[in-house]
């Protein structure tokens, strides 16, 4: 497994041509400010051994209808299953050939009443009993590449109340790439100029939200550690799919943005009077000193710990200290 972060796009395509061409798996994951997304290829054939992680159900038969293929549970017992399951029978009388028979893949009907298609249909007449377990089969999954994936991407929806978003974040990453190939740098922070330098490296015919295309380029340069946490997160826990191919993995494309955090119209901001001090996470010391004195009592060391971590990549436990959080960070 590959996985890359804060890549150029040219070097994902590199590294993801070498995984493919080696059978290995790929992910690739940023975060620029408020924005972030996570790429997967795990390639063309990727085995699922458990795709959701849940203990497989067994449920009591009541009857099973040899024409139909219909399989009854007991009343008032639902069976749930889910169309595609497969499943195995046990104790079944009458219609022994179903004991210990290959897993059949079952269609459901209803909540207590599932069908087999004709697999019964020459069997013996059921008499009564059984048992029906289900039976995890391996789901074989295509990935496409990289390069495949940008021309026709393979997106989850992060946010359904941003519906158009993803599509246009899709088109913003690639025009992000080109720019800082072309210019050997970020755009500027509030910088018109570099909005309109992001836009011409935009595919052309594309049709982008103004508003969204300005914030993105706003935030390009920025890195907040909440949202890195949040992607890191995310990245990791497919990476941990990929190597035990435990649970559904991405499939292919995640884009985040939490531009819910943005102040709205009602807070005025003057980029003239922007310092580098003005930059130091000061909101952020003033919100975590209030939760210091409940953070002391009742918590983990292991979660104090990650907490701190994550002050220190905003500034809160360096020198400097408050009083109150110094006497926080001694007691650690």
């Amino acid at each position: 497994l590959v996985v890359l972060t804060d890549a150029p796009l040219c070097v994902q395509l590199q590294v993801n041509r070498w995984t493919r061409a080696f059978g290995k798996r790929f992910l690739a994951a940023d975060a620029r400010g408020l924005f972030a997304f996570v790429f997967a290829d795990f390639g063309a054939d990727f085995i699922i051994n458990d795709s959701n992680g849940e203990q497989c159900k067994e449920v009591f038969i009541e009857h099973i209808d040899r024409e139909t293929g219909d399989v009854s549970t007991l009343e008032g017992v639902f069976h749930g299953f889910e169309d595609g399951d497969y499943v195995t029978f046990s104790e079944v009388k009458g219609m022994t050939e179903l004991n210990g028979s290959r897993p059949i893949k079952i269609t459901v009907k209803k909540p207590n009443i599932f069908n087999i298609g004709q697999v019964a249909a020459s069997f013996s007449s059921y008499l009564e009993g059984g048992r029906a377990s289900q039976v995890k089969m391996p789901l074989h999954v295509a990935y496409k590449s990289l390069e495949d994936s940008l021309k026709d991407p393979d997106i989850l929806m992060w946010d359904y109340a941003k519906f158009d978003h993803p599509n246009h974040l899709h088109v913003l990453w690639q025009a992000l790439h080109c720019f800082e190939g072309k210019h050997g740098r970020r755009p500027e922070p509030r910088s018109d100029s570099d909005v309109e330098l992001l836009r011409e490296e935009l595919i052309p015919g594309t049709d982008i939200d103004e508003s969204l295309l300005k914030t993105f380029s706003y935030q390009a340069s920025g890195n907040l550690v909440t949202v890195a946490s949040v992607v890191g997160g995310i990245a990791a826990q497919e990476a941990m799919k990929a190597i035990t191919h435990h649970m559904t993995p991405l499939k292919q494309f995640l884009y985040i943005d939490c531009l819910e955090a943005l102040p709205g119209d009602w807070s005025p901001f003057n980029n003239a009077l922007l310092t580098p001090e003005d930059c130091r996470p000061v909101g952020y010391l003033r919100c975590c000193l209030g939760v210091v004195k409940e953070c002391e009592d009742g918590m983990g060391m292991k979660l104090l710990h990650s907490i701190m971590r994550s002050w220190n990549e905003l500034f809160l436990s360096t020198p400097p200290l408050p009083p109150l959080l110094g006497k926080f960070c001694t007691s650690l």
